[in-house]
């Protein structure tokens, strides 16, 4: 869903632009005969008695424009539609209303001018409408629709990204029993719950209904327990060969893009030779592969989180891969005052807190925990950072206290619909272990506009167009 979107489901456009003042909308009018609009003794009073912004008379429904704000609501009126000129004594020219209402120029009326006011101020601003008609379009109708399956797909963090870049998913994979059963509460689209290594690309193409080559977007994110700067950074972690099951099924499927994504600590260190050898994989598939270095929080997610992405483009699709560029600046997100919970420490884990911090500190490390207080982007969020050694934590109300649930979906950009099944602890661990959505969303839809549309349209023209 595009940043037009509100987020949420069925979607709602959000403001696109700052209100328009009657002095931007009335920029280059063309000519009218402004004599019939003169006002009568009474009104003509009233008018030059209120300050621009001002009712006349005490009619609410009548207004004094002012050149620098929006206009007031337009009446349903015969007459002037409640709206009066801001600096001329007189009331407005329908050329004047039909631009206030967001009506093209030369936009004709059946009926005599001072009738046009009645249908200008009844009527739906096209503008307006043209903004709901445009999420209607892309994110319900899905004109610009592109297919995706979910590998390693975890709670749904990816999916809800290409959701709202306009993605259909056609299967999700995943073994975490808890991860599953989160996924399939907020999607309708079928879960795999099965280990990665047993599923076949024959399998998954029985399963969607698609023949090789038709599949738009193949996602994965494997295990990257092995490999993360958190965790002890084992070379031979028999989770760092997952991504060999993805490449498996990139062969096997032909997508026309695929997605990876793993943790920064691959290419810090020993991990270095890994890397290299993912690499290697990726570009023997005869894929276009680049692989880039981003942080979620130049990309609408409250939180810095350092990713590795690769994008792969086959090679007859004829296009390179291409990364979203920086969306913004990153922010921080508001904290709750949060209940009676288990994200409370009591005094003695509050004491082996502090107790830890020192040890590191004395041994030059950085281990231990940090306090978050809304102010600019969350630390990243660790799979079990309730129980890690270098929690997140908050002090409130003379405590000391884990992000609570609205907290954890923010940092991680859900929306607070987002459901998750069972306990705090498994919501802390689905956040943890998930892409970001609103981050996967930019990646999507950079994927969507450069690769797969352009090629799209270069198979299958328009009919007359340019």
């Amino acid at each position: 869903m595009s940043f037009q979107c509100d987020g949420g489901w069925p979607p709602f456009p959000k403001p696109q632009a700052k209100p328009m003042t009657v002095r931007e909308a009335w920029q280059g009018l063309p000519d009218f005969d402004k004599r019939p609009l003169a006002l009568s003794p009474l009104f003509s009073a009233y008018w030059r008695r209120a300050k621009p912004g001002d009712i006349l008379g005490g009619h609410f429904s009548s207004s004094k424009l002012h050149w620098d704000r929006p206009a007031p609501t337009m009446q349903k009126s015969e007459t002037n539609g409640g709206l009066y000129h801001p600096e001329e004594c007189r009331r407005l020219h329908v050329t004047e209303m039909v631009r206030l209402g967001s009506f093209a120029d030369g936009f004709r009326f059946a009926v005599p001018d001072h009738q046009a006011f009645r249908q200008v101020g009844n009527a739906v601003p096209p503008g307006l409408m043209r903004g709901i008609a445009e999420v209607v379009r892309d994110h319900i109708l899905m004109v610009d629709q592109f297919t995706y399956i979910s590998t390693f797909a975890g709670c749904g963090g990816s999916s809800l990204g290409y959701k709202w870049a306009g993605g259909k998913g056609l299967l999700a994979i995943e073994f975490d029993a808890n991860a599953a059963a989160t996924y399939r509460a907020n999607f309708e689209t079928p879960v795999l719950e099965r280990d990665i290594c047993t599923v076949t690309a024959a399998e998954v193409l029985k399963l969607t209904g698609l023949r090789v080559g038709e599949l738009d977007v193949l996602d994965g994110s494997p295990p990257c327990q092995g490999f993360s700067t958190a965790g002890k950074r084992q070379i031979h972690d028999p989770r760092n060969s997952l991504f060999r099951e993805f490449v498996r099924l990139i062969e096997g499927l032909q997508p026309k893009v695929f997605v990876m994504e793993n943790v920064s600590g691959l290419v810090k260190g020993k991990m270095k030779y890994v890397f290299a050898e993912i690499m290697r994989c990726l570009k023997a598939t005869g894929y276009a592969v680049r692989c880039k270095l981003l942080n979620a929080m130049y990309f609408n997610v409250p939180q810095s989180r350092e990713r590795l992405i690769w994008i792969g483009v086959r090679a007859d699709i004829g296009r390179g891969p291409e990364f979203p560029k920086a969306q913004g600046k990153p922010t921080g997100f508001a904290l709750e005052q949060a209940g009676d919970g288990p994200w409370w420490l009591n005094k003695e884990q509050v004491a082996q807190r502090i107790e830890h911090r020192s040890r590191q500190e004395a041994r030059g490390h950085g281990w231990g925990h940090v306090f978050y207080d809304g102010e600019g982007p969350c630390p990243t969020v660790p799979k079990n950072g309730f129980c890690s050694a270098s929690p997140i934590l908050v002090k409130q109300s003379g405590g000391w206290r884990h992000l609570v649930l609205g907290e954890l979906k923010s940092a991680g950009s859900y929306p607070s619909s987002w459901a998750f099944v069972g306990t705090w602890q498994n919501a802390y661990q689905r956040i943890g272990n998930s892409v970001p959505p609103r981050f996967m969303q930019a990646i999507a839809e950079t994927i969507r506009d450069a690769i797969i549309l352009p090629a799209r349209a270069a198979r299958h023209p328009v009919p007359g167009a340019s």
